[in-house]
């Protein structure tokens, strides 16, 4: 995470996993896709913003403090 060094997030499949290191026995998000994840980055402008990429087709930007998608992009 850019500006937070206590949250880490990680790729377990389909699902992007988000974890406070000051808990690491807990985990405190998961954001799913259809198929596996290719790559995450977090916006470093706001960073309460995620995106991910999938093998679904799908950019999706996620707010994290909410876990719900703000966007996604399909590629056909």
């Amino acid at each position: 995470h850019p500006s937070d060094s206590k949250v880490l997030a990680s790729v377990i499949g389909n699902n992007v996993h988000i974890w406070d290191l000051e808990k690491p026995n807990q985990q405190t998000q998961t954001l799913p896709h259809n198929k596996p994840v290719n790559s995450l980055a977090w916006r470093h402008s706001f960073d309460k913003i995620l995106a991910t990429t999938s093998q679904d087709n799908n950019v999706i930007l996620w707010d994290t403090r909410s876990s719900r998608p703000t966007a996604t992009i399909t590629q056909n």
